[in-house]
């Protein structure tokens, strides 16, 4: 058996450049989605908790939010073509905030909409209804502020 180890900066280097590129997709995505008008046009729909594009769905321990519900796709409100992350697992949006004003339970602060990856790890650790005003990407996950 032939075995090939690559250095070590080799692999930080492609990893920079997954996250790099993940990065890049989720900008984009949220800025077509804001100019879409995406808040207005899920505010009139009532079903779905996620939009999501091809790929895996990643796992999420402890905020299940992210993986559990009704998932619309996200080819609906992009007309771009969208794959998976660079880790195979889908681009996800949060669109079920909408449906509350409630973030997180006890909050009246709006929540934050995001376009997020799960990033290197493929665990999703950003929560799913944060106070927009305080609503940071958590661990790893690459993400996207639409709103």
């Amino acid at each position: 058996m032939l075995a090939v180890l690559a250095p070590p900066g080799v692999a930080t280097l492609v990893n920079r450049s997954r996250i790099d590129r993940a990065q890049e997709t989720v900008r984009g995505l949220a800025e077509v989605l804001r100019a879409t008008g995406l808040v207005d046009r899920a505010r009139g729909q009532a079903a779905d908790d996620l939009l999501g594009g091809p790929g895996n769905s990643p796992e999420a321990p402890g905020v299940r939010q992210w993986v559990d519900g009704r998932v619309g796709s996200l080819t609906d409100y992009v007309s771009l073509p969208i794959r998976s992350d660079p880790w195979g697992n889908r681009y996800m949006v949060n669109i079920g905030v909408t449906r509350t004003s409630e973030a997180d339970g006890a909050s009246t602060d709006p929540p934050a909409l995001w376009v997020l990856s799960a990033g290197p790890n493929g665990l999703v650790e950003t929560r799913y209804a944060a106070p927009a005003v305080s609503a940071v990407v958590g661990g790893d996950d690459v993400g996207a502020r639409i709103e």
